[in-house]
């Protein structure tokens, strides 16, 4: 309820509350995810080819076994957090379990449209499906390498 000028009046909005930059770069970089991949960048740029030959068996053989444990844990969190649909928009719910279905078709019929290797046109819509403008290619790049 806000009240102004001795006249009470109820407020349309519900107060959100405020979430300072600072947290959101906090929660970004110390997620256990992300930090990992930020280290293995790290490692890579300092080590550089030398540091590539040591590390192949865990960077190529473990990846794949990695990659599953990391997606593992993805699909836990999203369990954790189902609870939280609750009393959500209906619009906003259906976006997201038909939104990835509309845009890896809008994907094909682009990919079809030009002409494009089946490869090239899966992996277009697989991007285009997660929405992913990182996570995908890093995890598809070595599927795709071999």
């Amino acid at each position: 309820m806000a009240v102004g000028g001795g006249v009470a009046a109820l407020s349309t909005q519900a107060a959100r509350p405020s979430v300072s930059i600072g947290k959101i770069l906090h929660e970004s970089f110390t997620d256990g995810a992300q930090l990992l991949l930020l280290g293995a960048m790290v490692v890579g740029m300092i080590t550089g080819d030398a540091g590539k030959a040591a590390m192949q068996p865990f960077s190529g053989d473990l990846f794949k076994g990695m990659l599953s444990f990391f997606l593992l844990d993805m699909g836990l969190m999203a369990a954790r957090n189902m609870p939280q649909i609750r009393g959500k928009s209906p619009v906003l719910i259906g976006y997201a379990v038909l939104g990835p279905i509309v845009h890896a078709g809008l994907a094909l019929s682009l990919a079809f449209l030009l002409d494009l290797p089946a490869g090239d046109g899966a992996l277009l819509m697989v991007l285009a499906a997660s929405a992913s403008y990182i996570a995908v290619p890093a995890v598809l790049i070595p599927f795709l390498v071999h």
